[in-house]
């Protein structure tokens, strides 16, 4: 008997139960599959990024759909868990045995009946069911996830956007205007798939449009019975673009008449990219620098962005050679030809890169040198070597190839002179090559070309470098560094640079305005030789006090000339 009790006491203590009930969580919930189709409305949808870069317009057939879906009463089925109330279950288990005590004991007085037992067994059953049955919420209600809708609450009308595909047999039709004037009449275009696309730059003529338009360009397509109109700016299809006018203008490096400002003279016709302008200037690009230009000498005109990449600048020297003072009455300085002489000029000038503009004065600096290595160091026509627009790296090389192959057992002294553009690139200085190529710049390495002039058998090497270096780095160990693969092999070697790395090569305009159409450098170093001033000590000394000064003058920057390797060599000898 305690062992049944005993087991009835442990499985009321373990007895849990648990019930399920649906609960509505939504009365308006939409059945996305119960709907009806009110509407259709097919349209045309515009492309909204255009721009001079991109100057197409797409248009996309498109259906906004109006539906009526039902709604309906969502449920959502939780699970909920009990257990027994530990009193409850003690007091009736207690009532239960007294109870079952009393039907069986043999100690009472009057033993019950067959009839009191089964009444008193079944108390006591009842008490144990009903203290078990009384439990009590064992944590919160879990979600199962299950939802169900039930019945329909309503409906709501909505509606959708969605591509379309052609539904005419019918063509689309755009209609192109600006300020009321017909540019494209209207005409049948096809769908590729579900769009009409139209290069605006192709279908339009730029010269129609003022330079300052107030109006749009107004794009109008049809199809079916929907028209999408869309207005555009003009400066969304095409480009501004500056056309001299004048034989030839002046173009400057800053809004301003005086003529120290000049940096080159242009023809009529050349072509620059428009910044922006106000009544006396308009500002445009010359590579990537902005520059200016009259107001007066200019017209402005729309052209498609792919125009810039055909500009054509061209520059006028118009003031014929001799009229420059170092030009003309050049001093011998070198009398005797007791020792041979080769004279070698490397100049870069007609560049082609946007990013390059052409070197204005190249050209006339290289004839500068030429007379001077005729009419002041007494070299021979014949002896004077000249390289000119070196545009790669094969090019670059065979130079070193034909000095090597033209100098003479008698030749005992080399002056170089070297001109354009430079850059440094990992701590090395390379000369900028004139083609630009599939967007590739060339660069030659100068110390290829340095080696090859120390190996040569020869007893001096005189190098003068007017390089217009591009890359503002303080690094004139880079100089130095390359100086030495000529200065260390031959003891009789100089090497000038006409700026430092961090500095550029600037082109000359006297204080008074004059033009001197040279670089300031060569102009100087012409000048110096003039002057008789043949031995390199004194040279760069009278450089050093007239290059920077002449720099800080006119572009208020620093241009310092630097000199490596034995100073006290003479041109003159």
């Amino acid at each position: 008997m305690k062992k049944i009790l005993l087991l009835i006491l442990m499985v009321s203590f373990s007895a849990a139960c648990s019930t399920t009930s649906w609960v509505v969580i939504n009365e308006d919930e939409i059945d996305y599959q119960d709907f009806e189709l009110l509407d259709s409305d097919f349209f045309l949808e515009s492309s909204n990024n255009i721009s001079a870069n991109q100057p197409g317009i797409t248009f996309t057939l498109k259906t906004a759909n109006t539906y009526e879906y039902a709604q309906r009463i969502k449920t959502e089925r939780y699970i909920q868990r009990y257990k027994p109330r530990t009193g409850y279950v003690i007091v009736g288990l207690m009532g239960a045995s007294l109870a079952t005590y009393a039907a069986y004991s043999d100690q009472l007085i009057q033993q019950p009946s067959n009839s009191q037992k089964a009444t008193l067994l079944s108390a006591g059953a009842l008490m144990t069911g009903i203290s078990l049955l009384n439990m009590k919420e064992n944590g919160a209600p879990t979600k199962t996830g299950e939802t169900k809708l039930l019945r329909k609450s309503g409906s709501i009308v909505m509606k959708d956007t969605a591509l379309a595909k052609p539904y005419l047999t019918e063509k689309p039709m755009v209609r192109i205007t600006f300020d009321g004037s017909l540019l494209v009449e209207e005409q049948q275009r096809e769908f590729s798939d579900n769009q009409i696309f139209i290069n605006l730059a192709e279908e339009l003529d730029p010269e129609f449009f003022p330079t300052e338009p107030v109006h749009p360009v107004r794009i109008s397509a049809s199809y079916g019975e929907d028209t999408t109109t869309v207005d555009i700016p003009v400066s969304s299809i095409f480009e501004k673009f500056a056309i001299v006018t004048n034989s030839v203008t002046p173009l400057r490096n800053e809004p301003s008449t005086d003529d120290s400002s000049i940096l080159t003279e242009l023809a009529s016709g050349s072509q620059l990219k428009y910044v922006s302008q106000d009544s006396n200037w308009v500002r445009v690009l010359y590579g990537i620098s902005e520059t200016f230009i009259s107001t007066d000498d200019v017209e402005i005109i729309w052209r498609p962005s792919a125009f810039a990449s055909d500009l054509s600048v061209i520059t006028v020297p118009n003031v014929p050679f001799g009229s420059v003072d170092v030009e003309r009455n050049l001093r011998l300085i070198r009398n005797g030809r007791s020792t041979a002489h080769k004279g070698v000029i490397i100049s870069n000038s007609n560049y082609e890169s946007p990013i390059h503009p052409k070197r204005i004065y190249g050209e006339r600096d290289l004839r500068l040198v030429q007379e001077l290595y005729k009419q002041s160091l007494n070299i021979t026509e014949s002896d004077i070597l000249t390289f000119q627009d070196i545009n790669n790296e094969a090019s670059f090389s065979k130079i070193s190839t034909d000095l090597n192959d033209q100098i003479a057992d008698r030749d005992s002294v080399l002056i170089l002179y070297i001109s354009g553009y430079a850059e440094v690139i990992d701590s090395e200085l390379y000369f900028i090559g004139t083609s630009d190529r599939n967007d590739q710049r060339s660069v030659l390495p100068l110390s290829d070309l340095f080696v090859s002039l120390a190996e040569l058998n020869i007893e001096q090497i005189h190098v003068i470098a007017d390089l217009d270096i591009i890359s503002p780095l303080p690094q004139n160990e880079v100089l130095s560094l390359l100086s030495q693969k000529i200065t260390e092999k031959k003891v009789n070697s100089v090497v000038l640079f006409s700026s430092g790395t961090d500095q550029r090569s600037g082109w000359y305009s006297s204080s008074n305005g004059e033009q001197n159409r040279h670089s300031i450098f060569t102009y100087y170093f012409a000048k110096g030789l003039k002057e008789g001033i043949s031995r390199y000590n004194s040279l760069y000394n009278y450089l050093e006090r007239n290059v920077p000064f002449t720099s800080r003058s006119i572009y208020d920057r620093p241009q310092n000339v630097l000199i490596y390797g034995n100073n006290r060599l003479d041109l003159a000898k």
